[in-house]
């Protein structure tokens, strides 16, 4: 054998040993992140519908929700989210995002709650601001600010007769549940005031619909 063919077997060898312990890391990943939705589901009062993405739907106070992990391809690398969905009966619309540009935004139509903090973190689009005054209480308030502030919340949107929140990092990260389950408590109560309170004045559009 010479040392050429020597040297090319000893390459083969070693790509082949790479590729089954990067296969042996990822499948120990994926096994426990089911072992830990299959944790997961019975706290948030759940049940698992797929576990790669993982979907999560349930019911709590009455309302019924559902939890998913989302992957989109970003310019530099991948986002992945969990997506917290509820129905609700209202028609209003509602969009929050990160505030980028206070006299873009202004001009485009961002409503100000009288919150300094979330008026300068947030932008806030929506066809009945009045409703939203009484839905968003001051602890609801500070705890979207401060998340729009770290990043950990991506979109709070009502359309089409959904609220649905965006958060950073996936559903079957055991770090990640303290976040998702505030908001998805969060969301649910939320959801009920709007609910709860009569729309008035004109459908408005969405930015980004």
């Amino acid at each position: 054998m010479t040392p050429a063919l020597l040297i090319v077997i000893l390459i083969v060898v070693a790509l082949i040993a790479f590729v089954v312990l990067v296969w042996r890391a990822v499948s120990r990943q994926e096994q426990a992140a089911a072992a830990y939705l299959r944790e997961l589901a019975p706290r948030l009062g759940a049940t698992i519908e797929r576990e790669d993405p993982a979907r999560l739907t349930g019911e709590r106070d009455g309302r019924r929700f559902i939890l998913s992990l989302k992957r989109t391809s970003g310019q530099r690398a991948q986002v992945v989210e969990t997506w917290i969905e509820i129905p609700v009966t209202t028609t209003m619309t509602l969009q929050v995002e990160r505030q980028t540009s206070d006299l873009g935004a202004r001009l485009a139509g961002d409503q100000l709650l009288d919150d300094p903090e979330f008026d300068a973190t947030c932008f806030l689009r929506t066809n009945d601001p009045d409703v939203v005054r009484r839905a968003f209480d001051a602890p609801f308030r500070t705890m979207v600010a401060e998340a729009y502030g770290t990043g950990d919340l991506r979109l709070l949107v009502v359309r089409n007769q959904w609220l649905r929140v965006e958060l950073r990092g996936a559903l079957d990260d055991p770090e990640n549940e303290p976040k998702v389950t505030q908001f998805l408590q969060a969301a649910l109560t939320l959801a009920g005031r709007l609910d709860g309170s009569p729309v008035s004045g004109p459908q408005a559009p969405v930015v980004g619909a």
